[in-house]
């Protein structure tokens, strides 16, 4: 079936229509199951009207509404008929467009006939086409030329795609939780298809855009609002060694900036929730459509955004509380970052943004008084501006590296802003939004005053939202004067749209009746003026009217909008007190103890359960309920928002729940309306009495009184004078008590924040009896081994056995801030054990007595029993590697006072290190005799706390393990210990293969989860015995994990082991151990579902799955797995985790990247530390396809619109992120919009310009390999190869500073242990004066001292290679050093080295360059070895995401002597000399200033 064309349209335009009716044809089809004799070829409007009257059929009584939908149906089919027409005008056809497109509407009408509504919302869709299609009808009239027949062609087309959406959207029905009028209009399917006729009419041209991909990528960016830069380097990938670079110079920066501010830590976390972001998040996923325009065209804020004089510096969003205001810089924000708001380019092509929604005034936390919030607020902004972009996070961390100790507000805000000059040579323009102020408005003003004065003002932009008294209070006391927007009348149409949206969405307001329809528009009509555009009120009247049918309670409901805040709340909490019950109400009061001082950053639906089932105990009420349903339908004083965080439902009700003082003096009845207890109990037996017992309890007697009864246990308050010391005995309660699966869920907060609850209490204040419940559980505490092991981290058992690979950051429990290494537990203690109150009960209990003793040292009274824990730990347990690491470093803090250092996760312990913490455990534990046991636990010791041991250690280790074996032979321990410490011998593996014999037999050792976690442990040292994998041995070994456990905790510790067959491309073997997966009975569980779904975000588990999938083309694994982790029902984070990871897996196999496309699509919510992967995965695989040979032109121009789309509603994100930024830019340079594609990159390279400007060497590197890939996406390769030799001479001066800084600390090692080398010795034992230390045996060893060959472990083969490589002489260097640090700057994290590039497929390290391939066609991000290019080239390279048909480049071998001849600050490339200076001068001309 083809479509005859119009012979008078030009040949071009004609063949164009019938390809794209050839694909209507093949879609209508497909709608039809693919069977043709469905299609009705005579189909006409009436036939298609007959078809909507059958379905109809049942519901004739609803006349009018029907007759309604049936005008509109024949409406649009009228206007197909018409635009049908147009197409084929003079020309006879079998099979019209008109009943083509009558069959597709036919056939979603049969799909959704019976579901109630539906056609009303088939309705609003219909009319958006007639709006549409409708306007073709006026150009018919005066005739058609080629343009606009083509164009109606394409309506066609759209209308066909809209129908098969539709039905696309029945077939996922059971997702929708409900149908609505808006259910087609809501989809982002529909809408897209619809911006595609209205584009087809506004612009008269042949372009259809796509499905959009909003509905992923908007929940995607509702997890992170910042641009991150601290990117993770993934294995797979093999990111070139610069962005490593760059990883490790940020996270300095970074750890300056929140030293200096005294940030929270785990802002440094990668792909967490930032504490900024929690409220912005709730209110962006609230914006509705077409909401805030009025803002965006008013013309004050266009003077702000465009002014260049100081006065128009500030905007003021005015307005009372509930009116809108942080809805609307919500707004105003999410179109910045989108790119639809910009600021003149004179200011600055960079945009940064930072906001303050922080919720401090509604969700108390850690912080108690308004200055320190005050504080809070401006570090929290400054931390957001900083993050947002590398050359200002560089500058403000070299202020903080001077300054040290920013005391108040203004003093952060001048020092790092204000008057920092850097700003003026930054491409950058500030926007900071404050929701509000906290602290006073004199300060407050001061902060702005210093704006005013700053030289870098017109650069910044300040948007303020508050009342109208705050912005006179604040001109009046500070002199500010504010343009202001007034709301409430302003903001008029947002308010009308929102009511809308509500009422769109309640099933009682949706019939299209007389009678509802008047209420509609009375309550759209009287809504806002009763509420004075108050949301709070409208949004609880609103919800008061959705459960309700009853007009009269309507008419009450929007009467009662007209009463105060305060009266509408209280009312509500009345309501609750007389309808719940006894526990429900203790429920409540629960809930509001944990949101009003729970010192929780955000309070999760699963914790607050767990919090309830903590404070309540057996008390908790008997509910089938879940509490998300509770909270949606009874306690309606509280919401589940964004991110499943509760919150209430209003800020303002936290503060109005009454407290506990004022609910005893309303006890007594006022009056007679009032029912007591006694008037209760007398109906109770008179009912039960006259009632049988059937009936009373079948009618609900007993509760339906119960609930009347308003009495001094069943109020709804809260306990100001008790609630830190409550929330205290739950912490506590949460470590002294066996924890369940729920109540581990607080673990972590009871552990941090016991202190900040006990250190807040009032014990003044605080009922006497708590005080003393609180003695005794605090005694509890430091006497109970489990709750001394629970308060320092030592019961959370979660052993990692990865360390062949890594040493994770997180080492030390947040709780050893304040009682490992400072004295503030100690202080805090001290305040309530000298309480008469708090000790009444056990004033003669050991610990106090020794506490209270003055000569005492509180610390070690107070945590001895630890102590003695960590030491048996050590060397008299089995105990798992990350425990060892733990308790090792607890003692030697303990022993030798030192606080906390700043370390990375690479931080290692020396043997003099060991020594102290032994001799100590030794005598404290009483041993005068070290057992075979002891021996070989300290082999163990050393070797985990240890990266690289010297060789005096190796011998110490060797030698004390053959004591081990000699005290006893029948000793596993002193048998592994053996051989670990003797090398790689057959002798040795023999040995270990024992071991593992006799543990795994041995069914009482392994029935410990301990245990099983130590045996996977020597399970992969015996992988590595076998030639580091390469034995065939090593296959059959480590499918034994299945005889130790099944458990996905076991089976994730066989992660390593896949990868380093990944390394040694043994395909088959990782193929083999899902196929023995794969055969696990799933009668009790699903185990390979169960492994999956845990370890997905355990890398590099996917890309090695992947690259075995690929290698050996079983791409039928992909579905099998993950369909088996989908059937586990994760939670929904870990569901879009999976679902990320499927769809990528996907993409990057030939053929499927279109379903991968679609996984991604059903992602509600790709993890926030996957955004950049999953953009530049997204606009890779788009070029990909649209440059795929063999394609149709349809088909390439549908990616082609699909990028630029989403480049329109992105390109702020983009822009933030230098792969996505390179790979679109690239794109545009294809296309041949040179001049966009040097807009995209002017940021990225105007930022590395000025960091290679500054005196810190440590970021020269990956400021020139920015320099490169930007060259290489504009086609430039002269410029791209210029910055990579630089990069490899400015890598040599960083390898000259790195031995330097290596130097340093190897003496500040051995200075540091003579100092402390005879701590924990016993008398007389006192090493003599400089043998405390050996420098070959305190330091970590120079890149020179690593021995390659030892272990055959690759990486160790890899340091090697490297070696050979780095025979140049780095002394006679030219690169400027800059500042170099100061002996005390220098810290582990300052020794960091590596390779300069890696290879994207094998991770080979090369230091040079040479020989090494570069990826043009993906912008130059990615290099490969040679020998990896030549299997890219056979197809064998499956870690690889480049094809052979991509364009590479060989960087050439070197020529020593012509180096050297070259002048002082130039490179050789290409045969030019080319001038370091001058490059940058045309790079910055090219560039930056091209315009």
């Amino acid at each position: 079936m083809t479509l005859p064309v119009n012979p008078a349209l030009d040949s071009e335009v004609s063949r164009e229509i019938g390809r794209v009716w050839k694909q209507v044809e093949s879609r209508v089809l497909q709608m039809a199951g693919g069977d043709e004799s469905m299609l009705q070829k005579d189909l006409t409007i009436e036939s298609v009207i007959s078809s909507l009257n059958q379905t109809q059929a049942s519901n004739k009584k609803e006349a009018e509404k029907y007759g309604q939908v049936r005008n509109v149906f024949q409406r649009t089919l009228q206007c197909i008929q018409t635009v049908g027409g147009i197409v084929t005008t003079g020309v006879s056809t079998v099979f019209a467009p008109a009943s083509t497109c009558y069959n597709a509407l036919t056939f979603v009408i049969q799909a959704w006939q019976g579901y109630e509504g539906i056609f009303d919302s088939l309705t609003s869709l219909l009319e958006k086409c007639i709006d549409f299609m409708s306007r073709l009808e006026i150009y018919a009239q005066g005739g058609m030329d080629s343009k606009l027949t083509m164009v109606a062609c394409l309506h066609l087309q759209i209308f066909v795609e809209i129908c098969d959406r539709c039905l696309k959207l029945r077939q996922k029905r059971h997702k929708l939780a409900a149908f609505m009028k808006q259910l087609f209009l809501n989809d982002d399917g529909v809408q897209g298809l619809l911006a595609s006729m209205s584009g087809l009419i506004d612009k008269e041209r042949g372009l259809v855009a796509a499905q959009t991909w909003k509905s992923s990528i908007e929940a995607a960016e509702n997890s992170r609002d910042g641009l991150s830069l601290t990117r993770k380097m993934h294995a797979s990938l093999m990111e070139d060694k610069s962005i490593l670079m760059k990883e490790k110079d940020i996270k300095v920066w970074k750890q300056s900036i929140f030293t200096t501010l005294n940030c929270a830590q785990d802002i440094l976390e990668d792909g967490s929730t930032k504490p900024w972001d929690e409220t912005w998040n709730r209110y962006k996923s609230t914006i509705l459509q077409d909401t805030g325009e009025w803002l965006f065209q008013d013309a004050r804020l266009t003077s702000w955004l465009n002014g260049n004089d100081s006065k128009d510096r500030i905007l003021g969003l005015q307005g009372e509380v509930g009116t809108g205001k942080t809805l609307l810089a919500s707004n105003f924000i999410l179109n910045i970052r989108k790119g639809k708001l910009r600021a003149p380019e004179y200011l600055g092509s960079r945009v940064i943004i930072a906001h303050n929604f922080t919720d401090m005034e509604t969700r108390p936390t850690a912080v108690d008084d308004v200055n320190s919030k005050a504080a809070l607020m401006s570090s929290n902004l400054i931390c957001q501006l900083a993050m947002a972009d590398e050359s200002l996070m560089k500058s403000i961390a070299s202020i903080c590296d001077r300054s040290k100790y920013l005391e108040s507000p203004k003093e952060m805000w001048s020092e790092l802003l204000f008057d920092n000059e850097d700003l003026l040579s930054m491409d950058i323009t500030l926007f900071i939004v404050f929701d509000g102020i906290i602290g006073s408005i004199r300060h407050f003003s001061q902060i702005l005053q210093g704006l005013f004065n700053s030289p870098v003002s017109d650069r910044i932009r300040i948007m303020i939202t508050g009342s109208q008294d705050f912005f006179n209070e604040l001109e009046t006391v500070g002199g500010i004067k504010v343009a202001k927007v007034p709301l409430a009348k302003s903001n008029e149409s947002d308010i009308e749209i929102y009511i809308k949206d509500r009422m769109n969405h309640m099933d009682i307001l949706k019939e299209n009746t007389p009678s509802v329809v008047d209420i509609r528009a009375r309550i759209l009509r009287e809504l806002p003026k009763s509420t004075e555009g108050d949301y709070h009120k409208i949004n609880r009247v609103l919800d008061n009217i959705s459960k309700t049918d009853d007009p009269d309670e309507i008419d009450f409901q929007l009467e009662s909008a007209r009463r105060p805040r305060p009266e509408q709340i209280e009312a509500d909490i009345q309501k609750l007190n007389q309808s719940l019950s006894k526990r429900e109400i203790a429920e409540i009061n629960e809930m509001i103890l944990w949101l009003n001082n729970g010192m929780l950053p955000k309070v999760d639906l699963d914790m607050l359960e767990a919090a309830i089932e903590l404070g309540m105990g057996d008390y908790v009420s008997p509910s089938l309920m879940s509490m998300r349903s509770k909270i949606k339908s009874k306690y309606t004083l509280f919401q589940v928002g964004w991110n499943d965080t509760v919150e209430y439902k209003y800020p303002d009700i936290g503060a109005m729940i009454p407290n506990k003082a004022s609910t005893r003096e309303s006890q007594i009845p006022s009056d007679d309306t009032e029912v007591t207890a006694t008037e209760i109990n007398i109906l109770k037996h008179y009912l039960s009495t006259v009632c049988p017992k059937y009936l009373y309890d079948k009618v609900g007697f007993e509760d339906f009184l119960e609930s009347k009864l308003v009495s001094k246990a069943s109020q709804i308050h809260q306990d100001l004078e008790n609630a830190h010391i409550r929330l205290a005995l739950r912490c506590m309660k949460c470590l002294v008590e066996e924890r369940n699966e729920k109540t581990q869920l607080l673990y972590a907060h009871s552990q941090e924040f016991l202190i900040s609850h006990l250190n807040t209490a009032d014990l003044s204040l605080a009922d006497r009896e708590l005080k003393a419940q609180a003695g005794e559980m605090l005694v509890r505490l430091f006497t109970e081994k489990y709750a001394i092991g629970s308060l320092l981290g030592f019961e959370d058992f979660k052993p990692e056995i990865n360390t062949y690979y890594h040493y994770h950051d997180g080492l030390f429990p947040y709780s050893w801030a304040s009682w490992v290494f400072s004295q503030a537990g100690v202080v805090c203690i001290s305040r309530w054990f000298t309480d008469s109150a708090v000790i009444e009960n056990v004033k003669d209990n050991p610990i106090i007595t020794a506490f209270n003793d003055p000569e005492a040292d509180h610390r070690m009274v107070l945590l001895k029993l630890g102590m003695l824990r960590a030491a048996n730990d050590l060397f008299q347990k089995d105990t798992a590697e990350n425990e060892t690491r733990m308790a090792f470093f607890f003692l030697y803090f303990l022993i030798t006072k030192k606080k906390l250092p700043h370390l990375d996760g690479g931080y290692s312990a020396t043997y003099e290190m060991f020594q102290l913490v032994e001799n100590w455990s030794q005598a404290a534990l009483e041993c005068t005799e070290k057992d075979a046991l002891w021996e070989a636990r300290a082999v163990d010791v050393i070797q985990s706390i240890t990266q690289d041991l010297p060789p005096q250690t190796r011998t110490e280790c060797l030698r004390r393990a053959k004591i081990a074996v000699g005290l006893d032979p029948n000793c596993w321990q002193a048998s592994y210990a053996l051989s670990r410490a003797g090398g790689r011998s057959e002798e040795n593996v023999d040995i270990l293969k024992g071991v593992v014999d006799r543990l795994i037999a041995d069914e009482e050792w392994t029935s410990q989860p301990r245990n099983k976690i130590i045996l996977t442990r020597i399970l992969l040292d015996l992988t590595l015995s076998f030639g580091h994998g390469r034995d065939e041995r090593c296959e059959e070994i480590n499918l034994r994990i299945f005889e130790i456990d099944r458990s996905p905790d076991v089976l994730g510790k066989i992660c390593p082991i896949l990868e380093i067959y990944s390394e040694l491309e043994k395909w088959d073997a990782i193929i083999t151990f899902y196929e023995r997966l794969l055969e696990e009975p799933d009668k009790d569980r699903n185990t390979t579902g169960a492994f999956l779904a845990q370890n997905v975000g355990e890398y590099p588990l996917v890309d090695v799955t992947f690259q075995a999938i690929k290698a050996r083309n079983r791409v039928d694994l992909v579905e099998t797995l993950f369909n088996k982790a989908y059937a586990t029902e994760p939670p929904s984070r870990d569901l879009d985790k999976l679902r990320f990871e499927h769809g990528r897996m996907l993409i990057r196999l030939d053929g499927h990247e279109e379903a991968g496309l679609s996984i991604w699509e059903d992602c509600r919510q790709i993890p926030p530390n996957e955004i950049d992967r999953f953009r530049n995965g997204l606009i890779n695989v788009w070029i990909k396809l649209a440059y795929r040979k063999g394609a149709s032109s349809i088909d390439a121009e549908s990616y082609h619109r699909k990028l630029q789309a989403y480049y329109d509603d992105y390109e702020s994100d983009i822009v933030g992120d230098l792969q996505s930024c390179a790979s679109m830019a690239q794109y545009f340079f294809r296309t041949g919009d040179e001049q966009k594609a040097k807009e995209l990159l002017k940021g990225h390279v105007s930022g590395a310009l000025e960091m290679l400007e500054d005196d810190d060497l440590d970021n020269d590197t990956v400021s020139l390999y920015t320099l490169g890939v930007a060259s290489c996406a504009m086609g430039d390769l002269r410029n791209a190869l210029v910055a990579w030799e630089l990069q490899y001479v400015a890598f040599k001066a960083q390898r000259q500073e790195s031995k330097r800084r290596q130097l340093i600390w190897r003496q500040k090692q051995v200075a540091e242990m003579k100092d402390s080398a005879d701590l924990g010795k016993p008398a007389g034992e006192a090493t003599e004066e400089g043998q405390a230390a050996d420098a070959g045996e305190t330091d970590l060893p120079e890149d020179d001292d690593i021995d390659g060959s030892e272990d055959g472990n690759p990486a160790s083969e890899l340091v090697a290679k490297l070696l050979e490589e780095d025979n140049e002489n780095t002394e006679d260097v030219w690169w400027d050093m800059g500042r170099q640090l100061a002996d005390e700057e220098i810290d582990p994290m300052s020794l960091l080295s590596s390779g300069l590039t890696y290879c994207h497929n094998c991770r080979f390290v090369s230091w040079n360059n040479a020989g090494m391939w570069l990826c043009l066609t993906h912008a130059g991000q990615r290099v490969f070895h040679d020998d990896c290019y030549k299997k890219l080239m056979d197809g064998n390279a499956p870690a690889s995401e480049c094809s052979k048909d991509d364009e590479f480049y060989q960087f050439p071998m070197r020529d020593k002597e012509q180096t050297k001849s070259l002048p002082k600050g130039c490179v050789l490339v290409q045969g030019e000399v080319v001038e370091y200076e001058r490059w940058k001068s045309e790079i910055r001309a090219k560039y930056v200033e091209f315009e």
